[in-house]
């Protein structure tokens, strides 16, 4: 039962494919929160193996939803039209997502304090390490990727930590799988569903639009942790290659950003991955690297076939 009444009317909306398990831990662990939500949107994008969890948790309010053929993005955005019209805040929830006791709360007493230009909020990772270094941020410099400024977004594209702040702050992009959004931003934009799978970078997309128009933050006391499974070395491959097609393609579609500066932090992230796996003699980042170069490979393949009445959404616009 709610310890307090809000003003403001929440819906989760979880996107899941064939991960019962993780599915019932992130139910439960809303289901013991002191705050209930006003709906949770399950949208099912695999065989219906969790479609069992779902019902488990009769005391929740929960509507499921199935979409095919299935996408991470596909997902959210038929999560966020299943949202009832009293809803005006809803939450971006990852299957994998921990939250603390109380974590949902105190995000909700944000949003009854926040100003009508607050567009987003996310909860705060604190498991998450922000290490500096200023040997290491040279190279980082010189390849646009510094990481020493937390939640920026660099004209390369380069988004730098959000997770583990001591203060409710400011950012330019938020997380994809355990932010609050109000609920009209998605009046005039939608989840950009070019991307496929997990949607590696779709985040930084949405976010950025959603901030050229509202305040971003994190919320420091709405603790959440998320347990992520590990990528094997054999993934490393295809993650490497998805992130470099799409950090293109995502920075080739934002008219504020810098095609050439990406493609340069790109080359640099490469080479980065590279040396370190050769150094370190390890396999996953060596595949991970290798990955980047066919991601580089296969962008500007997608550019030459755009001169040539291909996919404009792979040409590289400098």
């Amino acid at each position: 039962m709610n310890q307090r009444t809000y003003k403001n009317r929440l819906a989760i909306v979880v996107a899941t494919k064939d991960r019962p398990e993780q599915l019932r831990s992130v139910l439960s662990c809303i289901q013991g929160q002191s705050f209930t939500p006003d709906q949770i949107v399950v949208v099912d994008g695999g065989d219906r193996t969790v479609a069992e969890v779902a019902q488990e948790f009769g005391g929740l309010p929960i509507d499921y939803i199935t979409v095919r053929p299935p996408g991470l993005t596909r997902q959210k955005n038929a999560g966020v039209a299943a949202a009832r019209p009293e809803i005006n805040l809803v939450a971006m929830v990852d299957d994998d997502m921990v939250f603390d006791d109380g974590s949902f709360a105190v995000m909700m007493d944000f949003w009854e304090e926040a100003p009508q230009d607050m567009g987003g909020a996310c909860f705060n990772l604190p498991d998450f390490e922000n290490t500096k270094s200023r040997l290491k941020s040279l190279p980082q410099r010189l390849f646009f990727i510094d990481n020493s400024q937390m939640g920026r977004v660099h004209r390369s594209g380069f988004n730098t930590p959000i997770w583990n702040v001591k203060d409710d702050s400011l950012v330019q992009w938020l997380g994809g799988g355990y932010t609050v959004w109000r609920k009209q931003v998605f009046d005039h934009l939608q989840f950009d569903e070019w991307f496929k799978g997990s949607g590696l970078w779709e985040d930084v997309r949405f976010s950025r639009q959603v901030a050229r128009d509202y305040r971003l933050a994190i919320v420091a006391k709405a603790t959440a942790t998320h347990v992520d499974a590990p990528v094997t070395p054999d993934r490393q491959l295809s993650l490497g290659k998805t992130q470099i097609v799409n950090w293109m393609y995502y920075v080739n579609n934002d008219g504020d950003l810098s095609v050439l500066m990406c493609l340069w932090a790109c080359i640099g992230r490469t080479g980065t991955n590279l040396a370190k796996g050769i150094v370190k003699l390890d396999r996953g980042l060596i595949l991970k690297g290798v990955g980047n170069f066919l991601g580089l490979l296969s962008s500007a393949l997608g550019a030459s076939r755009s001169g040539r009445g291909g996919n404009t959404n792979q040409a590289l616009k400098v």
